[in-house]
Formats: C-alpha cells, structure tokens, sequence
C-alpha cells in the first residue's frame, strides 16, 4: 500500500482551519505494518486503524471386472492403484455403471490418494464415495465437475465407490490409489480425516507449527442422525486471500451446502450446521505457511419448538435470549460500527434452518460518516480491524449542539515519510510519547482520511 494522510479540520473541510500533530515515529528499522489511532473528542471517542500492509512403490491391488468396459472389481490387496475411470486418461465412455469395494484387514482403514486434475462433465456423471461396503453407507465425497479433492479417508476397512456416466460428453475422468493404515496412524492433525462422536477437535496440519503448501486437506464430521454440529474456533491464523477454510453443511460434492469460506483471522465464533454431516476443506497456495488452526466441535441437540441461537454479529451484540417459535432477537453493533442486513430475525419453524433469514447481519466500519447530536462515541478507520484499502478518500464530520470539541488520538502511527499529517492555525498541538491532544472552539469537526 502506498502512502496515506489523515487530516482534521475545524469546521467544513477545505474552507476552515486544517490542524496539524505529529505521528509516532516508526521503529528503528523504518518499518511500519500496521497502527492504531485513538481520538477523543470532548467526551466523544474517535478510534482509527491505520494497517500499511503487506507416496512409497505400493503393492497393485487385485481387480475383477464387472462390467463389460472392464471397470469396476474388488481390491483386497493392503494398498493398490493406480485405479482409473475406463480409457484413463482419454475420455471414457457414455452411460457408465462401474462400482468398486475395497477391503483391506480389519482394525484398518483406507485413504484414497487422488491425482489433481480429475475432470467429469459437471452435473451429470458423478463418482461417489461411500464409508463402508454399499451405497447405504454414509457418503464421504461425490466428485463431478473440475474437483479438487485429493485424499479422502474411511472410517473403517471397507470403502464402496460407484461411477456412472449419462449418455454425452464424457471428459477425462479419474485417477486414483489407496492405503491402508492402522488406526493409530489417525492423528488429530493430519490433514484431513473422518471424525465421529460427541465432541472432538480439528488441527491444521503440524499445528501449533505452520501448515505446508499446496495443501487440499478434507475433514467429515459425522454425528447422530438426530443431532446437528456446533463448530467453535479457537485459534485461527491463515494466509490472508492465499489460504482458505470452507465449511460445508452436508457432505462434499452435490449435496453439500456452502456455510462460509474465511481466511486471515475472520470467522465466526460458532457455526451450526443443519444437517448431522459437517465438512471442513482447507487449500493453501504455494506461498507460505501459517500457524492455522484448532478448532472445537461439539453435538447439539436442540429443544423441540426452538430455533437454534443465531449467534451475533463480530463488532456487534444480539438482544433477546428466548428462541421459541415466534419470538425475535434484535442485533446492533458496537459504536463506531454500522449494521449492515437484517435487524430482526423471526424464529418461524424448529430448527438450526427455522429463522426467518439464515444470513446475520454484519457490523462494517465504513469509509466516513456524519455523527451528531451525541456526546461520545466512536469511529474506526475503513474495514477496522482489516487493513483499509488503496485511493481511498474518507472524511467523518463530528457536529455537537454547543461547546468545544476535542480530540484526543490515544494510539496513532503512519507512514514514517507522514511523520507530520496535521496542521493548526487555531490552536497548538501537544505531542508526548503516543498521546497526543488537540483541542479546537468549535462545535463542528471533520476528520478527512486519504489512502494512496
């Protein structure tokens, strides 16, 4: 990010006095990343942000034929592979029915190690994966399109896959070997893995160490057919717009239910899901690893007639505790934020689904704003407390009834090139250490922010 300025004028910007004091010096290096303002104003509080960022030989598994395309069999063998879509990698054919049952020895279980790049023609052939020895079992991943899985894990020693193809164009298809592992190999942070039970925890890859690159990790958490899932984060550290966790109500594939893609240290406190399936996918770019992740999940069980709690929006608070049908909460958002979405939800049918809007509102600091009438309060820099954005050009005009206003920067540091962003005509400036304090006789001021 370029350099940025933040000006303060007493009265109109432009046409009145613009007041000048001067900004804490960076380290000894010359290298500010990020920074804090903090004004007050008579007993009005301002907060600004200022971030100037920046596989071993495997043994090949026996298969028996069972189709006329010669796809589809039995592996028993302990680990095999390669195992392809018929013609691999030349399209394979029109209305394809090959179904698969791997077995390895009890007391283990098996992962499916993918080659990047399968492709099938989206929405119309599928391969899907089930964790155990038919299609009754519960459906790990179902694969169409360009997907981007690559390990998928069983539960238990049995895996049952099944491919078909409509009667049009077939693309590439699919390319895969297994493993079989025994139980004790399942740690908690390997990446990806199948979870089970009423409660358990999800590490990133070598947590608390970095994460590597290049990752597609894959997490199916699996509870009582009665129940739902409650995630809760508590540590969340990713590559900010490199990394990514998705989370999924539902299995993969065409089932699943996109609930919320976060990166950097932005997700929420919890999320429920509506189903008793939760997946949780984790890509990493090739760029650098972070600390990641530990996250929390818990069964929950609601009470019959309620709507699960909705939580409440970051920077912000939720009125109202009771969630039986027909009842409302009201959200708001703590000063120096504004609501954006829906400020009431409805409670209309039981259930984590049954509020009358599944989207909460978000609390935003926006890129200026008109305040009066108010005798304190407080305001953040643009997208507090991410980093504002470039060529930005923002002003926040404070207006009180009578008296003077004050301003008081508690925390505050730029660029060192802007080591002086203010300017006084009326009144003088004191600086000290990181408090600094301007005061002017007016009743009206504006704060002007521009971002190169």
């Amino acid at each position: 990010m370029g350099l940025s300025h933040l000006w303060v004028f007493s009265g109109h910007p432009f046409l009145t006095a613009l007041l000048k004091c001067t900004a804490i010096v960076p380290d000894e290096a010359g290298i500010m990343t990020s920074g804090q303002a903090m004004f007050r104003v008579g007993t009005f509080l301002i907060r600004t942000t200022l971030i100037l960022a920046n596989l071993p030989a495997q043994t090949k598994g026996y298969v028996t034929p069972a189709s006329p395309t010669g796809c589809g069999g039995n592996l028993t063998a302990p680990s095999g592979g390669p195992i392809t879509s018929p013609n691999y990698p030349s399209p394979y054919g029109n209305n394809e029915n090959c179904e698969w049952l791997i077995t390895v020895p009890a007391g283990n279980t098996i992962v499916l190690m993918f080659k990047r790049g399968q492709q099938l023609e989206e929405g119309s052939d599928f391969l899907s994966i089930y964790d155990g020895a038919s299609d009754s079992a519960v459906e790990l991943h179902r694969i169409t399109g360009r997907d981007s899985v690559i390990n998928v894990p069983s539960t238990s020693n049995t895996m049952f896959l099944r491919f078909t193809s409509d009667k049009d164009l077939p693309q590439r298809g699919f390319k895969f070997d297994y493993i079989s592992r025994t139980l004790n190999d399942s740690a908690q942070n390997e990446c990806g893995g199948y979870r089970s039970g009423q409660s358990g925890e999800i590490l990133s890859p070598n947590h608390p160490g970095s994460y590597d690159n290049n990752l597609v990790c894959t997490w199916t958490i699996v509870v009582n057919p009665r129940g739902y899932i409650r995630l809760k984060p508590k540590i969340f550290i990713l590559e900010r717009q490199r990394d990514y966790l998705r989370v999924y109500d539902g299995g993969l594939g065409f089932n699943g239910i996109l609930l919320g893609s976060y990166t950097e240290d932005v997700i929420p406190d919890e999320i429920i899901s509506a189903s008793n399936i939760m997946s949780l996918v984790l890509t990493t770019d090739f760029h650098q690893g972070y600390t990641g992740f530990k996250i929390r999940f818990e069964e929950l069980f609601l009470p019959e007639g309620e709507c699960a709690d909705p939580g409440f929006p970051k920077n912000g608070y939720k009125n109202g505790d009771n969630f039986t049908v027909g009842s409302v909460v009201t959200f708001g958002c703590n000063d120096g934020f504004t609501l954006r979405g829906r400020r009431n939800l409805t409670c209309l049918t039981a259930g984590v689904r049954g509020w009358d809007t599944n989207d909460l509102p978000v609390c935003k600091a926006l890129c200026g704003v008109h305040i009066t009438g108010r005798r304190f309060g407080v305001v953040y820099s643009p997208f507090y407390p991410d980093a504002y954005g470039g060529s930005m050009n923002c002003t926040w005009t404070i207006e009180v009834e009578s008296g003077r206003v004050k301003l008081t920067p508690e925390m505050f540091s730029v660029h060192k090139a802007w080591q002086t962003a203010w300017q006084s005509t009326t009144e003088t400036a004191a600086f000290w250490e990181s408090t600094l304090v301007c005061a002017m006789n007016t009743s009206l001021l504006n704060v002007h922010l521009e971002t190169q």
